[in-house]
């Protein structure tokens, strides 16, 4: 019988897809006679060598895998990160796997293994530093630096990315290895090179130290208590907690974690800012993890085999080994032991029928509810998410009741929000955010929305019309709000007696406003930011772009994220992980924000075109949809077909772009304005 040929798709950072590996070699394991297996990942090349995948063109099953389900559960399963994967794979394809060992899965080919490191000697490696979204893991900077000086004898190589501008630590012993192995083709393996032949590594929760778990090296972690400790540490390493040791103003039950993204989310910090955690951590505690590892001067490896004489002074030292159990990522949030709400399950409306007022909420504050997706966190998402806190400064009980499943990222959004199955329990407002559900509004399940108790409902159009002028109880809403006027004038000619409203999507302009860049007279660079992966970018990017830089072989391009297709070998392209940086720090390294869509792919928003022109660039886009509501002549350009960008570009300078940069600052602050919505949505 053949393989079926299976393709799993996962677009996640690094130290995710690290993890993923495990998942992969457990599956091959499992079900090598069943399956050929191919990853669709991030950084391809970390599966060099690997004897657990297959390469084929044409799959038979094509699934998306992910760490939520591993995630959300880490507070009270015991499971690892790398447990993650497989949980998923086995949720997808209805199917048990037999786990492996728990740590990354990475294959050397024997010329990496033998091949002289880019350090001579004996070093360890050193990564103080992590993505900017993660504030809250940074342990002071001035700590990591007394550490080093207490071992002069040791060399000490300091990775990280470049554009983190992590300070960099001083000394004979240190190396500067930071952003030397961020080459889009060789930089992972680079790194895997570097690490494997390292001793050990120093690190925060991050990706340093799944390598280190992958290739059972020595690690000092700096954890504090944001992750839970069975979920992240690895056997060997030193994993420096204080898990359950305190207890912070919004998280009462001090047995869990707190999975705080933002140091500004944390709630227990220092005067410096550093969350109390991780500032109880002291540089003796580092000093004495890292002298852990040394017998009679000699580096004890796992396993307890002393084999390596780097520490001859320091003959006195005693090894512990404690069988702490690794770590993995830092990207992924649970929802803080709440009930995963769906008002879908099984296709069908979990039955709700009317209910008192008093039985949801016990004062007398008016409600706002609001239905919609909840399970992934794109534009429609994000606007739904501000929408919900803005109502809440106006003095109303929100109420968010899900089409489906709520994930960690859109719950920790929405602190003051209580998420309820009870759909048509009385309210003074309810809004239904569509997003692509208007398609199924014919199916017998949204026949609950005929029995809304709503003093005034609302629906936003921001995908597609769908059914709605069709189907009786979409009819006669008090208020329809699109994102577009091309898809306004399609719905009034089917309900012209309909209210309508036009907004462009409400987004907190304010860290965007705050950037300024100056002239944009320099090197031609364009920036593309999605979170929607492929399905945005047209199949002819590729050629775009030679084409671009034909004309002006110094233009360069970064995407965050990039799509899977883009040919890396084109010079001047940078590519990002998912957030690898904040989105208003990525536009404001752009000179020109551009914006082409496959052909017939409409986006009514797009809130990206909103956020590049609050930070001051201007947009070529493609001349259509929301694109044609937000772009004007004075803030860019508007092109018709895929060749008019190629066109435009030829003649543009940096004049040009300062002066409609300049305007799309202005516009941004004037007409995108997201106030207008309270004020449209609080209207007669």
């Amino acid at each position: 019988m053949a393989k079926l040929k299976l393709e799993l798709h996962n677009g996640q950072a690094a130290g995710d897809t690290l993890c993923m590996t495990s998942a992969i070699r457990d599956l091959k394991n499992s079900y090598n006679d069943k399956y050929d297996i191919k990853p669709v990942t991030n950084y391809m090349r970390m599966w060099d060598n690997n004897p657990y995948v297959s390469t084929f063109d044409s799959a038979d099953i094509i699934i998306k895998v992910g760490t939520g389900i591993g995630v959300n559960g880490s507070q009270t399963s015991g499971l690892h990160m790398c447990n993650a994967y497989r949980l998923s794979i086995e949720e997808k394809l209805n199917i048990n796997i037999r786990q492996g060992a728990i740590r990354g899965d990475v294959h050397l080919s024997q010329e990496e293994k033998d091949k002289s490191p880019f350090i001579d000697g004996h070093y360890w490696i050193i990564s103080p530093g992590t993505r900017n979204q993660f504030t809250s893991k940074i342990w002071p900077y001035d700590r990591w630096q007394k550490v080093v000086e207490s071992f002069p004898d040791i060399t000490f190589v300091q990775i990280g990315l470049k554009e983190h501008n992590i300070p960099k630590l001083q000394g004979k012993n240190i190396i500067d290895f930071t952003g030397k192995t961020e080459h889009p083709e060789t930089g992972i393996r680079d790194l895997f090179k570097l690490c494997y032949h390292a001793q050990g590594g120093l690190s925060l929760v991050s990706f340093l130290m799944h390598l280190m778990g992958a290739f059972q090296k020595p690690c000092i972690v700096v954890a504090g208590a944001r992750e839970p400790v069975s979920f992240e540490a690895y056997n060997y390493h030193r994993y420096l907690h204080n898990q359950g040791s305190m207890m912070c103003s919004k998280h009462t039950d001090i047995t869990k974690s707190c999975w705080r993204t933002s140091v500004e989310g944390c709630t227990n910090r220092t005067k410096s800012g550093h969350p109390k955690c991780l500032d109880m951590i002291t540089i003796d505690n580092v000093i004495e993890a890292f002298e852990s590892y040394y017998v009679g001067g000699r580096l004890t490896k796992p396993g307890n085999i002393a084999n390596e004489t780097i520490l001859e002074e320091k003959e006195d030292n005693l090894i512990i080994i404690a069988e702490d159990k690794s770590i993995m990522e830092e990207e992924k949030e649970p929802i803080k032991g709440d009930k995963e709400f769906e008002v879908i399950r099984g296709n069908t409306f979990e039955p709700a029928s009317p209910i008192p007022t008093t039985n949801i909420v016990k004062d007398n504050s008016k409600i706002f509810k609001m239905v919609c997706g909840a399970h992934s966190f794109g534009g429609g998402e994000k606007s739904a998410i501000w929408i919900m806190n803005r109502m809440i400064k106006e003095g109303y009980k929100v109420l968010l009741v899900p089409t489906k499943g709520v994930t960690n990222d859109f719950r920790n959004a929405i602190p003051k929000v209580e998420v309820t199955d009870q759909l048509t329990s009385p309210c003074d407002i309810l809004m239904f955010y569509t997003n692509d559900t208007v398609y199924g509004f014919n199916e017998e399940k949204y026949n609950i929305f005929k029995n809304i108790q709503a003093n005034k409902k609302i629906m936003i159009l921001n995908y597609k019309l769908g059914k709605v002028t069709e189907i009786d109880w979409s009819k006669n809403w008090d208020q329809y709000i699109f994102l577009s006027s091309t898809m306004q004038k399609e719905f009034i000619t089917k309900l012209p007696t309909a209210k309508t409203a036009i907004l462009a999507p409400p987004v907190d302009l304010e860290p965007f406003l705050n950037i300024n860049l100056g002239s944009l007279n320099k090197t031609l660079h364009l920036v593309r930011h999605s979170s929607q992966g492929d399905k945005k970018y047209p199949k002819e990017l590729n050629s775009m772009i030679a084409k671009i830089r034909e004309n002006d072989p110094k233009c360069k391009f970064s995407f965050m994220p990039a799509p899977s297709f883009l040919d890396t070998t084109i010079p001047g392209v940078n590519r990002l992980g998912i957030n690898e940086v904040l989105v208003p720090e990525f536009l404001k390294r752009g000179t020109l924000f551009w914006y082409p869509l496959p052909e017939g792919y409409t986006d009514q928003g797009p809130r990206v075109i909103v956020e590049a022109m609050a930070v001051g660039l201007p947009i070529i886009a493609d001349n259509r949809d929301g694109a044609k509501d937000r772009v004007t002549n004075d803030t860019g350009w508007l092109c018709d077909t895929h060749d008019q960008y190629i066109e435009v570009l030829k003649s543009v300078n940096g004049r040009d772009l300062s002066k409609k940069g300049e305007a799309a600052k202005e516009r941004a602050r004037k007409e995108f304005d997201p106030e207008k919505w309270v004020t449209v949505i609080l209207g007669g």
